[in-house]
């Protein structure tokens, strides 16, 4: 890739390291191509790198069907990262699958917060 086509990508940051839903997300919602991602180590990172002008945009969760809203993400945005806005979604489904070396029956499986 030459210099000039580098700086045709943008800078996207996402909450890494590499293999996590939000780099799933951020990779399924653009042209992988007109991109670089950037693994930033939390979301607060994140936000906070568009901020300060790093990187130009970042894609960070806001929701999710479990806990709900992502306060990390409202608190920076509201609090600390006013020059930053929200400029479009994507909803990524997601499925957990348990698995196992050997079959296990469901009655031993124990639930542990």
């Amino acid at each position: 890739m030459s210099e000039g086509d580098s700086r045709a990508r943008t800078r996207t940051g996402y909450l890494g390291p590499e293999g996590t839903f939000s780099e799933e997300a951020l990779l399924g919602s653009v042209v992988a191509s007109a991109i670089t991602p950037v693994a930033l180590e939390t979301i607060r990172d994140a936000v906070m790198a568009v901020q300060e002008r790093t990187v130009e945009r970042a894609l960070v969760p806001i929701e999710n069907s479990i806990e709900g809203s992502v306060t990390v993400t409202l608190d920076t945005l509201a609090a600390q990262a006013n020059d930053v806005e929200i400029v479009g979604e994507t909803v990524l489904p997601v499925r957990h699958y348990l698995i196992a070396g050997a079959p296990v029956a469901l009655e031993r499986i124990e639930h542990r917060p």
